[in-house]
């Protein structure tokens, strides 16, 4: 899997998507602490990763919306007005480099 890894980033630059790995949780959390600004809307989903990881904790903090989310610490399916997930978007390509970021945890996670 590591040896395709590098691939992986290339090809995400390739299409104007940066692309990260990080270790584990430590990693993840300060590399998303440098990407995000605070009050920063960021779509995530329903991830069983980002939950493990805590990510979900960490941008409840940032979102500075009144959703449920934002209160519960996870994505609920909401109906929410100020709801920020709004769109399931499968992404070939990016006009503006480097807006959409990539990161990769070498940890088994998830399902």
């Amino acid at each position: 899997m590591e040896v395709y890894i590098p691939l992986f980033i290339k090809n995400l630059q390739r299409n104007n998507m940066a692309g990260f790995l990080v270790q584990d949780k430590k990693e993840l959390r300060d590399l998303l602490r440098k990407l995000i600004a605070d009050g920063t809307a960021v779509g995530c989903g329903d991830s069983v990763t980002l939950e493990q990881m805590g990510v979900f904790e960490d941008l409840r903090k940032r979102l500075n919306k009144a959703t449920p989310c934002a209160s519960l610490g996870r994505c609920i399916d909401c109906r929410h007005k100020e709801r920020i997930c709004n769109d399931f978007v499968l992404i070939a390509g990016q006009f503006i480099k480097d807006r959409i970021k990539v990161i990769l945890v070498n940890e088994e996670l998830g399902y």
